[in-house]
């Protein structure tokens, strides 16, 4: 059955609104994924009347070999977003080994405006209240699609799996997601004073089983990852507070150090299949107990026991939180528990910033993927591993750039209102593609979702510094910097305007700051050696490469050193560096922008210019800084400089992207 214009359908509670893409009920809108949304659609239209399982799939996952368990899946979806359980077929009617038929009566209502196209997605966006931020002056969103080729494994496969490994995972981000729910409530009662910002310590992990090593970070990262979906509350990035992970630092000591109102810290305890949760938030000043909390749960039925716990804890808090931001802050990335369990280790490795983490983590983030196609942060996970491989010069940008590109635009399909996203293709636009505009329209959008995601300021200051816009990338970074002031790449890129903007002397200083409290982070003792080599600090300068080679390996920080003897009349050791890079580059990627530099360093412009064009071809991520590297001045008033300028889509003359 249709309506006769396509587009309204009342049925109990619910109103399915296909113009406006959205499930409502009483007025609210209902949770879909784009999958679960297409076949409410298909079911609908054909009400009383028998759609079988090919049909579905076919609509569903069109030009897709997919297996059968994931159309259970879907129908599951359908049923709890409806008020029923797997069992309850009051709206949708199972048909043995057929399909799927929608039983509930229609109603139709009156006019309605004119017919569109069936959606092929939907996502719902967040607009926030309050100042304009300078980025958001032109919004603009993405408009783009990839197909999905992952598979899920069949219900059986899945119930082999559950038979073998307890379901505790997703439980413990709901009792987790419970206490964070909880604090927003708290922290507003009006004897508690006001509290604007909030870390969350790693959490202790008490286990017997080495395997769970990475639980405590995962589940802290995953946990602000939800909590800022509220947009309530600053909280400080999982880059800030992993170097408390696996210590025994004081948590008033560390909301001191990070300048927040509340810290929220816990201790997980698994044995077999038990896990006891333990919580504490404790206001920073006073250091006064707000709320504590422990949760011991047995889990048989893992997200019904979740549902329960968010439920009301989200109840509570009803007066505080509107009717988006409880959706949001209850909203499943997954429904599949061992793409969750996997997303978890896969940012865990992601978090370790090195060249094994990262490949772990793509590793993880491609099995979440497998498990649930569906799974929007797995896929932002996977752009941001692949993206930090070129950015970190392990893999060629021609290798990695695409996947990462393709990932993101995948994860913004599914879910168009993740900041995340759009700030993971805004960082492919800036750095391998060379559209600035472009780019800078992601970093708004992104921002505009989210107004406290420091990660979209940080990177938006990095594509404005090298279009020469010093002023407006010192404002962004000032904003990241505000919202995460112990971030130790937030930090090291603060030093990186400053010394691209001129102010070297003020860049030494910043990267001093940084390593106090991160000695060993190896992208400060980097930038830091440009520093001291543009002052002509030559041993300093090599001081700091050699300690950011020893701790990353990085081909860029080995031509650096290259570039150190060179400047200091080494020539001989700039020619064995010089001799190590080509072998090198026999067995990995070796960025050609470093070796240019070498050449520069020699006085050969010829050399540096030849090695330079072949970084442009490359697509080195590390080319967009040659219009403001100091350490390339002196070939920056050559005409072939000005070309190359030009093809990177830069306006020699302004500093502004054409």
């Amino acid at each position: 059955m249709s309506t006769g214009d396509g587009k309204i359908y009342e049925f109990g509670h619910y109103c399915l609104n296909l113009m406006e893409k959205v499930l409502e009920r009483d007025g609210v809108e209902v949770s879909l994924t784009p999958k679960a949304f297409e076949a409410l659609v298909l079911l609908v239209e054909n009400s009383g009347h028998l759609v079988g399982k090919d049909e579905l799939l076919a609509r569903i996952w069109p030009d897709t070999i997919v297996e059968e368990g994931n159309l259970s899946v879907i129908i599951c979806r359908l049923r709890k977003a409806l008020g029923a359980d797997d069992h309850d077929q009051s709206y949708i009617q199972t048909v043995p080994k057929r399909g799927y038929r929608f039983v509930a009566e229609i109603k139709v209502p009156g006019s309605r405006p004119e017919p569109a196209a069936l959606p092929g997605s939907s996502a719902s966006t967040i607009i926030p209240a309050g100042k304009t931020d300078p980025l958001l002056q032109e919004p603009s969103g993405i408009d783009s699609a990839l197909p999905t080729g992952s598979v899920m494994e069949s219900s059986d496969r899945r119930a082999g799996w559950l038979s073998r490994r307890p379901r505790w995972l997703l439980l413990l981000t709901g009792m987790l997601i419970a206490v964070i729910a909880a604090t927003l409530f708290w922290l507003r009662m009006p004897d508690q004073g006001t509290v604007r910002s909030l870390v969350i310590m790693p959490f202790n992990t008490l286990s017997a089983d080495s395997d769970d090593e990475y639980l405590g970070l995962a589940m802290t990262d995953a946990l602000i990852t939800r909590l800022n979906n509220t947009r309530r509350l600053v909280i400080r990035q999982t880059s800030a507070i992993t170097k408390y992970a696996n210590t025994k630092a004081d948590p008033l000591a560390v909301g001191r150090e990070q300048g927040v109102d509340a810290v929220l810290d816990g201790v997980i305890q698994r044995s077999g299949d038990r896990v006891r949760v333990t919580v504490n938030l404790v206001r920073t000043n006073d250091g006064a107990p707000l709320w504590a909390d422990a949760f011991d749960e047995r889990f048989t039925h893992l997200f019904a026991v979740e549902d329960a716990i968010a439920e009301k804890v989200t109840s509570a808090i009803v007066r505080t939180l509107s009717e988006s931001e409880r959706a949001q802050l209850t909203k499943r990335p997954t429904e599949n528990d061992e793409a969750y369990h996997a997303y978890l280790r896969g940012r865990y490795h992601w978090n370790q910033r090195n060249e094994s983490g990262l490949r772990k983590g793509i590793e993880y983030f491609q099995q979440a993927i497998a498990k649930d196609p569906d799974y929007a942060l797995a896929y932002v996970g996977l752009a941001d591993s692949y993206a930090l491989l070129d950015f970190y010069t392990v893999l060629a940008p021609q290798d990695s750039a695409p996947k990462a590109e393709a990932a993101a635009t995948q994860a913004l399909k599914l879910d168009g209102a993740l900041a995340e996203a759009h700030t993971s293709l805004a960082a492919i636009k800036t750095f391998y593609q060379w559209d600035w505009v472009g780019a800078e329209r992601e970093f708004k959008r992104a921002i505009e979702l989210n107004p406290n995601y420091s990660t979209a300021y940080g990177w938006a200051a990095l594509n404005l510094i090298a279009q020469g816009r010093s002023a407006e990338a010192e404002r962004a970074i000032k904003r990241a910097l505000e919202l995460d002031p112990l971030s130790p790449i937030i930090n090291t890129n603060v030093g990186w305007i400053d010394y691209l903007s001129g102010r070297t002397d003020q860049a030494i200083e910043q990267y001093r700051k940084t390593l106090l409290f991160d000695p060993n982070f190896a992208r400060a003792h980097l930038r830091f050696g440009f520093a001291y080599a543009h002052k002509g600090m030559y041993e300093e300068s090599l001081a700091e490469f050699r300690r950011a080679f020893d701790l990353s390996g990085d081909s860029q920080a080995l031509a650096c050193i290259g570039y150190v003897h060179a400047a200091a009349g080494r020539r001989a050791e700039a020619r064995r560096v010089l001799a190590e890079l080509n072998e090198r580059a026999r067995r990995q990627y070796t960025s050609p922008y470093g070796i240019a530099l070498i050449h520069t360093g020699l006085g050969d412009k010829d050399r540096a210019f030849e090695w330079l064009e072949k970084a442009f071809q490359d697509r080195s991520s590390w080319l967009i800084y040659l219009k403001v590297e100091p350490l390339f001045a002196s070939l920056q008033s050559d005409p072939r400089a000005a070309d190359l300028l030009r093809r990177l889509n830069f306006s020699p003359d302004t500093g502004k992207s054409q």
